[in-house]
């Protein structure tokens, strides 16, 4: 079987509000290297005999604490800078590449209706506008999807 390693410990209030001390960032660092050494964060967790999720708590506390650019282990080993995102990683919502020409990100089953009413308003008389659409929709929406009109 093979031997776990230490996990090292979380920050202190005060190594997160001034940076991590010379012992905790040679541990951190130490972390990085054996995430490295392995390839993968899966790997690495179970040389600690942690979680995944354990883990990657872990490594974002003590990369912040440490003032790194990388917060993540999957940053780290892709050699990127991380980016914050409300939720995590796991909840960020749709990517960013199902956006509409109206701007913003949506879902691809709204992006299919604002196509489908786009060129319903283009047949019409010209008696209406996406504006008068949108907030049509919008009332019906917040009205419990019942129309005053």
């Amino acid at each position: 079987m093979a031997e776990i390693l230490p996990f090292p410990a979380p920050p202190s209030k005060r190594a997160r509000a001034r940076g991590l001390g010379a012992k905790a960032l040679a541990d951190f660092e130490q972390m990085a290297a054996d995430l490295k050494r392995v390839g993968s964060e899966d790997a690495a967790a179970a040389l600690y005999g942690v979680t995944i999720a354990t883990y990657e708590r872990r490594f974002r506390e003590l990369a912040k604490a440490a003032g790194w650019k990388t917060w993540t282990p999957d940053d780290y080993l892709a050699n990127r800078h991380s980016s914050e995102t409300r939720g995590g990683r796991r909840h960020a919502g749709p990517p960013l590449t199902e956006t509409v020409a109206f701007g913003g990100r949506c879902r691809p089953e709204t992006k299919a209706l604002v196509v489908r009413a786009r060129a319903v308003l283009d047949q019409r008389d010209g008696s209406g506008s996406l504006d008068e659409f949108l907030a049509g929709a919008a009332n019906y929406i917040l009205s419990g999807k019942h129309f005053d009109c």
